[in-house]
């Protein structure tokens, strides 16, 4: 489950929606037709994140504003980078490189298949979305992440021939992945749902050759569905630094914390601590249960369905969960196994805060039975 180090959309995104209500339309000009890829209705979500992405890059705090600007120098900054935003190429699919906006057109197009077809396979015709997705796109995404860079991603949530409605599309910065099997699920910021960790794409890998559905946790504008996504060429800007700012201020950050000690069912003493970025990744919660030696019978914690446990010589157990399913279930359970080897929920901890635990290891150590 490769991750960006230190890369959080609470964090290190905008905090602010992609909604400019007093913007006009930012117009670009595209085969003679005024088109819109910003403003008011469609926001300028390219821009936020290329300005996400540089800021990241350059180790530099993002901007603390929680509002929208309308003018001044960040608004400059992120309509420039905007622009930036559409300087970009396919290199397949179609018989020669596209630049510009037209990348955006010439996967909108309805005529473009989401499949392969006999002619594409022998090299005759375009490449439909599915292979444009998983054999082209989706190796540039993985270079990015397993190299610890941001991937920004532009999607095609449109198909129309009608260049004015470019807008419609969107675009989002992967700074994750999970793949099981062939089940790929991007972690991404969009600026649509700013400060939002559990934004999630996903779709399975295993054909190419036929139409693949690509699933949203979030909505999308166009035809309310991901047609298609790849990855734009990014190139680096350096903010000026009187745009970066601190996080906003707090008198005491909020730390996540556990009642320690445990006591089971009153005959019990579990040592609990929570160990900050303890897991592997910020959207993962561990959870690490440790026997003292003279403890031989059966233990376990159980956190969001899954359980650590120990018994006889097996003195320690590790587990990961999802911080989405923390979040869902706070609960922590302590079980062990009582008369006649049953075993039995003897405790329960709510989690207070739950979403605070992302990234930490709970360690409990059980040191006392009876």
């Amino acid at each position: 489950m490769p991750f960006v180090p230190n890369f959080l959309p609470s964090k290190n995104g905008l905090h602010f929606n992609n909604y400019f209500p007093q913007v006009p339309d930012i117009t670009i000009n595209v085969a003679g037709s005024v088109v819109a890829i910003g403003g008011a209705d469609n926001g300028l979500c390219g821009g936020m994140v290329y300005t996400v992405r540089d800021f990241f890059a350059a180790g530099l705090p993002i901007p603390p504003t929680t509002q929208a600007p309308t003018s001044g120098p960040l608004f400059d900054y992120i309509v420039a980078r905007l622009f930036d935003s559409f300087n970009l190429f396919v290199l397949v699919g179609a018989p020669q490189p596209l630049d510009g906006p037209m990348t955006y057109l010439y996967l909108m197009q309805p005529t473009l298949p989401d499949h392969e077809t006999l002619f594409s396979q022998w090299g005759l015709a375009p490449h439909g979305r599915a292979w444009v997705m998983i054999n082209s796109e989706w190796p540039k995404i993985k270079g990015d992440i397993d190299n610890g860079l941001l991937s920004p991603l532009a999607l095609i949530t449109i198909k129309t021939f009608d260049p004015t409605q470019l807008g419609e599309n969107h675009q989002v910065l992967v700074y994750g992945y999970d793949l099981k099997g062939s089940l790929l699920t991007l972690h991404v910021y969009d600026p649509n749902f700013h400060d939002d960790d559990t934004v999630r794409l996903s779709l399975n890998l295993a054909n190419p050759q036929q139409t693949t559905d690509v699933f949203y946790s979030q909505t999308v504008d166009g035809d309310g569905k991901i047609w298609c996504f790849f990855r734009s060429v990014y190139s680096p800007v350096p903010p000026p630094t009187a745009l970066a700012g601190a996080a906003p201020p707090s008198p005491q950050a909020p730390t996540p914390t556990i009642p320690s000690p445990l006591t089971g069912d009153g005959t019990d003493i579990v040592i609990a601590s929570v160990i900050m970025n303890g897991a592997s990744a910020p959207n993962r919660v561990a959870l690490r249960l440790t026997a003292a030696s003279n403890i031989t019978w059966w233990k376990a914690a159980n956190l969001a369905g899954q359980e650590a446990w120990t018994q006889d010589q097996t003195k320690q157990g590790t587990i990961e969960v999802a911080i989405s399913d923390v979040i869902a279930a706070p609960v922590l359970t302590l079980k062990k196994a009582k008369w006649f080897g049953a075993h039995t929920s003897v405790q329960l901890v709510v989690l207070q805060n739950p979403s605070l635990f992302g990234g930490c290891l709970i360690d409990l150590v059980w040191t006392k039975d009876r």
